[in-house]
């Protein structure tokens, strides 16, 4: 994430975090035995993370309970992200999330 600091304003915990959350994913859920992270910015002062892997299902959203300690990968996208989306492709699907400069900044 180093590659990133000419980004002061976008948030590289909510990155780092939101990684995390979609590899866990990818490994737990998705068939295969690999999965591939694209990051790169598309537009100065943002930053747009693709986590592909081999399985085509979509993500279902799912209600967390409170000690649940999974489940809200989803979620964290919703809260964190500047926007996101899944697509199918080919071998698989990718999530893809975007944050923009000072997105996560007054959460």
């Amino acid at each position: 994430m180093e590659a990133y600091a000419p980004y002061p304003g976008v948030d590289r915990f909510a990155v780092e975090l939101l990684i995390s959350e979609l590899a866990t994913n990818a490994v737990l859920h998705a068939t295969g035995d690999s999965f591939d992270v694209l990051c790169h910015s598309p537009l100065g002062g943002s930053v747009q993370v693709e986590v592909h892997d081999r399985c085509r299902a979509v993500p279902v959203r799912r209600r967390a309970a409170v000690q649940d300690e999974s489940g809200r990968g989803l979620e964290l996208l919703d809260v964190l992200a500047s926007h996101w989306r899944t697509e199918r492709t080919a071998n698989g699907k990718s999530l893809i999330f975007t944050l923009q400069e000072g997105s996560c900044s007054n959460r």
